[in-house]
């Protein structure tokens, strides 16, 4: 994905050089194959942080410089509480997210939202096991999906 970073000359009183370590990665963003957003949200809320919009402006300025790029947003729970309300959770979250990137100038053909509950856990942590907060933590995210037409 796109990434951005800023720098300032705050306090600076002559003209200098500024220099700034880079560090340089590729961003698996394959068809089909979601990308884990770092995007958190309060406990039982939907409402999107402040540090959590970083995150989807990285996926707005993908989608810039990709316009033929269609996205889809996926909200996931942990497996606490009853999973009709996880799926409702979900898809709220879902829904926020793919607001904000619409509230971007991207065109609503582009972006999808869905809520999968606790439906798509990324470890054990099921109803039935026992986890510590970290591991539930693991299966409270958001993915950013490509889809790419065959």
């Amino acid at each position: 994905l796109s990434d951005m970073k800023s720098a300032s000359t705050v306090g600076l009183t002559r003209s200098t050089t500024l220099f700034v370590n880079l560090e340089l990665g590729v961003e698996n963003f394959d068809c089909g194959r979601g990308t884990i957003l770092d995007i958190k949200y309060e406990f039982d809320k939907w409402d999107l942080l402040s540090e959590s919009k970083y995150e989807l402006d990285r996926v707005i300025r993908y989608m810039k410089d990709h316009p033929s790029s269609i996205i889809e947003m996926s909200a996931h729970t942990d497996s606490r509480g009853e999973s009709i309300y996880n799926l409702s959770l979900s898809d709220k979250r879902a829904q926020a997210a793919m607001e904000y990137i619409l509230s971007r100038g991207i065109n609503t053909s582009r972006v999808t939202a869905q809520g999968y509950g606790e439906t798509r856990l990324k470890n054990h942590c099921d109803d039935n096991a026992e986890c510590s907060e970290v591991d539930h933590a693991i299966n409270r995210r958001t993915e950013a999906t490509l889809i790419c037409r065959q």
